[in-house]
């Protein structure tokens, strides 16, 4: 007596090859997605596994940080005297897994030191408190503004007289991604 049921199917079962999920945050996924439709026009191909894994982290490497202070004033004798090695990783993120980089673009900062280039480190694992400078998404936009949060009102401020502040949130979808903790910048002539 033959089996009448089941069997293999064409196109069914397990696909060949392997499939990777990741997780996104949610105002982060339109980025991640024009990524990835950027990269198949680019190359017509599906992308591979882990192509959009982070890089390893470089090998740590010390830079010589000296004991001496230099002076934004008046020169003063060099005494040069290396303190210790400094890893910039190691002084600039507390949290590596929830740390990223992101450019400034605007004046709305501007007096806060933030201006239109500069790299502004970003800890998703920092509590945002009062009085810190956070970036939000705010409909569907990333903004860094500092965040006021008194006596029952809760905005985005800019650090520019020429902005008004930002009621937050606005919508259900508008969050705090995380605390900028350093804001770094080119000082070469522009």
């Amino acid at each position: 007596m033959s089996n009448t049921h089941g069997g293999s199917r064409r196109d069914s079962g397990r696909k060949t090859g392997k499939s990777v999920i990741r997780r996104v945050p949610l105002p982060l996924a339109p980025m991640f997605d024009t990524v990835i439709e950027q990269f198949r026009q680019a190359h017509k191909q599906k992308l591979p596994a882990g192509a959009l894994l982070p890089a390893p982290l470089p090998a740590r490497q010390g830079l010589p940080l000296f004991t001496e202070t230099v002076r934004a004033g008046f020169p003063s004798p060099a005494e040069g005297y290396v303190e210790r090695l400094l890893d910039l990783n190691e002084f600039l993120i507390d949290n590596p897994p929830a740390t990223f980089f992101l450019k400034a673009a605007g004046d709305s900062m501007r007096d806060a030191g933030i201006e239109t280039g500069d790299l502004l480190v970003v800890d998703r694992s920092k509590e945002p408190r009062h009085g810190d400078i956070v970036v939000a998404a705010v409909g569907g936009d990333f903004t860094a503004k500092t965040l006021y949060r008194k006596e029952g009102v809760c905005e985005l401020r800019p650090a520019n007289p020429d902005y008004s502040p930002i009621p937050f949130p606005q919508t259900e979808n508008d969050r705090i991604i995380g605390v900028v903790t350093w804001a770094l910048k080119d000082v070469r002539a522009r």
